[in-house]
């Protein structure tokens, strides 16, 4: 399926070339029945052992000919348009660099279970969000792709965060909105497998791309957004937090209404991504966030907790002391304590929250043990984030209706 919607792509001069990882069934036999059916510029195969996914797509950077260069998994699809959409960008800014799609969430029957509208792109916000934020679909220039280095084979699972920061050094990366790509999400599937090994990668990533971005040595607030940001998606791997209510610690991504049509109250399958309605639904979640968790702080009349986290600072000497973090500076490195990991990357994402204001904070992370939330408030709160559309434009009538009980409880306090 993948190979066939690369294929049958509405323009004349694409190359589709195959890389066979070592596999041991009968891909080998199906590659070669399409060799012989098409042209050799036109689809190529390799077929070696086992070396993993940045070493094979590097590989396949290598010896692919063309100008503009992407990737595309063996169950993900691409919509006919990708390619000529993408191209005309690209022919539009000489400058560009790279350029992505917006692109569907479809389960393992094809079935489309939303519609995803990545944030814009910049190295600085990959590095905020600690987001990959291309999905599938994205072409780079082949230059652009060579100065990066590709992909690092030290990263099991989230390479991609590191290559296209590398490929934005050498210029601006382009959104195309249309949803012309499709990533098939198996809840087996790598990119939901759990762990410790995970979690701690995360953490290098976070080191790796601070180094990339030049603007984190200016900013004590963007060090401290990206890390908490880090900690929290490294919390949840490590299985420390949920999105569940009835979770101790729950996390809620405040950046989903943005990017995804389901969680705007939109129709999954929507023929187009309405942005403005998007960032409407996100702005009324986010204030009544900021609002829920005020009213915990001025119910229990006590800020002094949130008033003395260690800030930044002490968050990257808190995971030091479980081995974490050792590059930032070139200390020497301890040992990685991995039964305490977990529960150091929770206290470090509150300590960031002396240096991240509500505001710029993509998740919230109520912590019930700590704070006066009640159940029924935090309930809301979840419910409402990940209301969906069954409540379509109702959703926003109904975040306004929890804000104003939230102010008026705020008055009573």
């Amino acid at each position: 399926m993948a190979i066939d919607s690369a294929l049958g792509q509405d323009y004349a001069d694409v190359e589709v070339l195959v890389l066979d990882d070592g596999s041991t069934d009968e891909t080998r036999e199906v590659l070669s029945s399409y060799a012989r059916r098409l042209p050799r510029e036109r689809f190529r195969f390799e077929s070696h052992a086992n070396m993993g996914q940045a070493r094979t797509l590097n590989r396949g950077y290598e010896v692919a000919r063309g100008e503009l260069l992407g990737y595309l998994s063996d169950d993900d699809v691409v919509a006919p348009g990708l390619v000529p959409a993408l191209v005309r960008a690209l022919d539009g800014r000489p400058d560009a660099a790279a350029a992505y799609p917006g692109y569907r969430l479809i389960d393992a029957h094809g079935q489309i279970v939303d519609t995803w509208l990545p944030l814009p792109y910049t190295a600085g916000t990959a590095l905020r969000h600690h987001d990959t934020i291309i999905g599938p679909g994205g072409l780079a220039r082949r230059a652009a792709l060579e100065a990066s280095g590709g992909w690092d084979p030290r990263y099991r699972w989230m390479g991609d965060l590191i290559m296209w920061m590398g490929v934005a050094r050498s210029g601006s990366v382009l959104r195309v909105e249309d949803p012309l790509a499709s990533w098939r999400k198996h809840p087996e599937g790598a990119t939901m497998q759990t762990g410790l090994e995970r979690a701690a990668e995360h953490l290098r990533l976070f080191e790796h791309a601070m180094a990339l971005e030049p603007s984190a040595a200016e900013s004590t607030e963007l060090r401290a957004e990206a890390l908490r940001n880090t900690c929290i998606v490294a919390a949840w791997f490590a299985r420390q937090t949920d999105f569940a209510a009835g979770e101790p610690i729950t996390m809620i991504d405040q950046d989903r209404p943005l990017i995804s049509a389901w969680a705007s109250g939109q129709p999954p399958a929507t023929p187009h991504f309405d942005v403005g309605y998007a960032e409407r639904v996100a702005a009324a979640l986010r204030s009544l966030g900021e609002l829920t968790l005020r009213l915990a702080a001025d119910r229990q009349d006590d800020l002094v907790a949130a008033r003395s986290r260690a800030g930044y600072s002490g968050a990257v000497e808190r995971l030091r002391e479980v081995g974490a973090l050792t590059a930032l500076d070139g200390r020497e490195a301890k040992p990685l304590d991995e039964a305490a990991l977990g529960q150091a990357l929770i206290a470090a994402a509150f300590d960031c929250e002396a240096d991240v204001p509500l505001h710029r904070r993509r998740f919230l992370v109520p912590d019930r043990e700590q704070s006066a939330l009640v159940a029924a408030e935090l309930q809301a709160l979840v419910g409402l984030t990940l209301a969906g559309p069954a409540q379509g434009q109702g959703l926003l009538n109904a975040v306004h209706d929890e804000i104003a009980r939230r102010q008026t409880d705020l008055t009573r306090v």
